[in-house]
């Protein structure tokens, strides 16, 4: 239903804004008021074309907005056939007109043409005029009227019929694949086996990337830091008798404390950190050292590590650009193939699931046809 509308410099209305509650509505007024005004401003909602004689002398543009409750199904509609995304219950309708000619129509803020508008919008109002269609005189309208008097568990049945119907649709699409051309079957088959023996020769379940890039970074760059490395081992081992490292600076800093802590207490502190700090000092020594060793030029490790990662790019390339889609490509082409090599055996069993389903698709559809007959017995 029409819950509000809203004119702007439309004709004669400069600006007004109508509340509609539910049940009988009236507009009274005398002759010239605007009343017929406001019926060609909710026509132009239900997707009448603009005329831009319509447009008042109040500005260069008018503006018709009507607020619409709408139905689960009509709701269901709009986001799956016209992928307009409705949140509440209803729908903001906006038409504009200029004077230049144009005019543009919008579904909550989001511009649409005409025959979209009209067809949400003719299942949503009638208007019963001299010159303007009525719902009841177009068939196409009669299953959605029936189907308004059925009660919550109807549209339940509704909803089992469509799953039925949507698992017939894959079925048939299952048979489709199967049932081609021995030819182009074994082409197939070859072609989902070079897949599979192409991804499963890297063991990927197995195989941590993440790891081997980083291994490949620290190998290909090992020379700046080995230089690196060097340098800063230098820092914590002097080599000269007159040089001077972290350890020796720190060590030095402890015993010129201690030879002054007997002036001063508050000097404690500062000589517990530097205790602290000598301890650190010694065992990060000892940690750069045993880094420092552990380096190598490792030349065929880092050939290895290059063919692995140009692999793995590779295959990014063709079945997905991660591990995990890589391995997914692999799982459906397993199943595929499973279902090529075994193509009469599941041709036979899709065909009888598909009559199987077809059967059931027949039972709910009368069941719906029944409802709907004693529906219709009471118009």
């Amino acid at each position: 239903m029409l819950n509000e509308i809203f004119i702007s410099n439309f004709a004669i209305i400069e600006r007004t804004c109508a509340n509609f509650e539910n049940g009988l509505n009236i507009i009274t007024g005398e002759t010239g008021a605007g009343k017929s005004i406001i019926i060609e401003a909710v026509e132009l909602l239900l997707g009448a074309r603009a005329n831009k004689d319509l447009i008042g002398s109040y500005s260069d543009s008018a503006v018709v907005e009507g607020v619409f409750n709408l139905s689960e199904n009509i709701r269901t509609r709009l986001h799956e056939e016209f992928g307009i995304e409705v949140l509440e219950d209803f729908v903001i309708v906006t038409r504009e007109i200029y004077k230049n000619g144009k005019s543009i129509a919008r579904i909550n803020g989001r511009q649409t043409n005409l025959s979209t508008i009209k067809d949400i919008m003719s299942s949503v109002i009638d208007i019963h005029s001299q010159h303007s269609s009525q719902i009841l005189l177009d068939k196409k309208n009669y299953i959605e009227i029936i189907d308004s008097l059925a009660d919550d568990k109807f549209d339940e049945e509704l909803s089992k019929l469509d799953l039925l119907l949507s698992n017939k649709r894959e079925i048939l699409r299952e048979i489709d694949k199967l049932d081609i051309d021995p030819s182009e079957t074994q082409r197939r088959i070859d072609v989902l086996q070079y897949q599979i023996s192409e991804i499963s020769s890297f063991h990927l379940d197995n195989l941590n990337f993440d790891e081997v890039v980083i291994e490949h970074r620290k190998l290909s760059n090992s020379h700046d830091i080995s230089k690196s490395m060097q340098k800063i081992k230098s820092f914590f081992l002097s080599e000269g008798y007159d040089s001077k490292d972290i350890s020796s600076l720190v060590s030095s800093s402890i015993g010129e404390l201690n030879s002054i802590l007997k002036y001063d207490d508050s000097l404690n502190s500062i000589l517990k950190q530097l205790v602290d700090l000598e301890s650190i000092v010694n065992d990060l020594k000892f940690e750069i050292i045993d880094y420092h060793d552990s380096l190598s030029d490792n030349e065929e490790r880092l050939f290895e590590l290059d063919s692995i990662i140009t692999s793995i790019e590779n295959l990014k390339r063709k079945y997905g650009d991660s591990i995990e889609k890589i391995l997914s490509f692999e799982q459906e082409a397993r199943k595929e193939l499973d279902s090529y090599q075994k193509k009469d055996e599941n041709l036979i069993n899709l065909k009888l699931l598909l009559k199987d389903i077809e059967n059931k698709i027949h039972t709910k559809a009368k069941h719906i046809s029944d409802i709907r007959k004693a529906n219709a017995s009471k118009v």
